[in-house]
């Protein structure tokens, strides 16, 4: 078994667990733990760090703007 079919059979599995909307969701949050987190924590670089601190600080605003808005809409 070469290594792209082990690839390719795990995804096909995490599929069928998650559902193709459980992926997507899956690799958003990898996507932007990737691109937004990790250089909010690892550069070296100052201003790398500031502004993946300032785009974390946005999404996650935006992010808690959204649910309260969610959470006013349900009835409950």
């Amino acid at each position: 078994m070469s290594v792209t079919d082990a690839v390719q059979q795990a995804l096909l599995a995490l599929t069928e667990i998650l559902t193709p909307l459980g992926v997507l969701a899956l690799a958003v949050f990898l996507l932007f733990y990737v691109g937004v987190v990790l250089p909010a924590v690892w550069s070296h670089h100052e201003y790398r760090r500031s502004a993946a601190r300032r785009v974390l600080g946005l999404l996650l605003h935006n992010a808690h703007q959204a649910f309260r808005g969610l959470r006013r809409m349900l009835p409950f």
